[in-house]
C-alpha cells in the first residue's frame, strides 16, 4: 500500500487500523468522525499517541498531501441523528473520491443474520446494528452510484474484534491485502473468525486476498 487515508482514523474503530498500518510503514492520515464532544476527546487523546510517528498525518495536514487509496472506518451509529451527521460528511468525501486507487467501506456482520447470508452476501438484518448498518452501506453505493464509480469494496466484520490486540493487527493485515488488489466491480465480502482456513464462510474473501495474506484468515 501507498498512503491512506482513513475516515475515523482516530475514532475507537479506526485507532486500531492506523496504529497497525503505520507500525506496517504506510503513510497514514486521518479524517475525524467524531459527532460528540465525548467522541472527539477520545480523537484527540489517540492523536497525541499517533502524533509521535513519523508517518502519521493529522486532519489539519491532508489537504497538502495525496492519498491513494480510501479506507472509511467509523461507518454508523445506533442513533439515527448521529447516523445523519455521518452521512453528511461522508457525502463530502465520497463527492471527490474519484481518483483514489481503492476505496474500502467497513460495516458490521450485524447486517448478515446467520452464515447462510455470509455465504450469500445476502443483507438480512434482525438487529438494531444490523439495520443501521445496512441503511449506510446503502448510503454508500448510492453515493459511489452518483459519482460513477463501480470500484470499490464493502467489508463486514465483527467490529468488537477492534478492540482486541490480535484481532485487530490481523484485520488491518486483511484490509491491507484487499486494497493492494485491483477490482473491477463492488464487491461486498465478510469474515467472520473460525479455526478452519477453508471454511466457506470466508471463501469470496480468500479469493479476493492475494495469498501471501491467507495466513491471517
Amino acid at each position: 500500500m501507498d498512503q491512506v487515508l482513513i475516515f475515523g482514523g482516530l475514532s475507537d474503530v479506526g485507532f486500531p487500523l492506523s496504529q497497525h498500518l503505520l507500525d506496517c510503514g504506510v503513510f497514514t492520515g486521518s479524517l475525524s468522525s467524531a459527532v460528540t464532544e465525548e467522541e472527539r476527546k477520545h480523537e484527540e487523546d489517540h492523536e497525541l499517541f499517533l502524533g509521535r510517528h513519523a508517518l502519521f498525518c493529522p486532519e489539519r495536514k491532508v489537504q497538502s498531501h495525496t492519498f491513494t487509496h480510501l479506507i472509511l472506518a467509523d461507518t454508523l451509529r445506533l442513533e439515527q441523528d448521529k447516523n445523519e451527521l455521518l452521512k453528511r460528511r461522508l457525502n463530502k468525501l465520497i463527492a471527490n473520491a474519484r481518483d483514489f486507487r481503492s476505496i474500502l467501506f467497513l460495516s458490521s456482520l450485524d447486517v448478515q443474520a446467520a452464515s447462510a447470508d455470509a455465504l450469500s452476501g445476502t443483507p438480512h438484518p434482525e438487529t438494531e446494528s444490523g439495520k443501521a448498518a445496512n441503511e449506510m452501506e446503502l448510503f454508500f453505493v448510492e453515493r459511489l452510484r452518483q459519482i460513477k464509480r463501480k470500484e470499490a469494496l464493502i467489508f463486514r466484520i465483527d467490529l468488537k474484534m477492534l478492540s482486541e490486540q490480535d484481532s485487530s493487527k490481523k484485520m488491518a493485515h486483511l484490509i491491507a491485502g484487499l486494497m493492494s488488489e485491483n477490482h473491477t466491480g463492488l464487491d461486498v465480502v465478510c469474515y467472520q473468525k473460525r479455526s478452519d482456513l477453508h471454511d466457506p464462510v470466508n471463501e469470496k474473501l480468500r479469493r479476493l486476498l492475494p495469498k501471501s495474506y491467507w495466513r491471517w484468515l
